[in-house]
């Protein structure tokens, strides 16, 4: 059994909601985030939930 501070960092946060299926960089982000789970790398999975959550999306018309 994990300790109690574990398993919260275990649970998915809003950072962990899948981004737009658009987005190339962000789905290769995503299976990036799903290998460091898998292996069980939370500092990455941290690192790169930070990094999907700062991708900007520019609106089709705005540049």
């Amino acid at each position: 059994m994990l300790p109690r501070n574990l398993e919260q960092q275990r649970k998915p946060g809003p950072a962990a909601q899948l981004p737009p299926a658009e987005c190339d960089v962000c789905r290769s982000l995503v299976h990036e985030r799903q290998l460091a789970e898998a292996r069980g790398d939370w500092h990455k999975v941290s690192d790169l939930n930070t990094e999907l959550k700062n991708h900007p999306h520019v609106k089709r018309g705005q540049q």
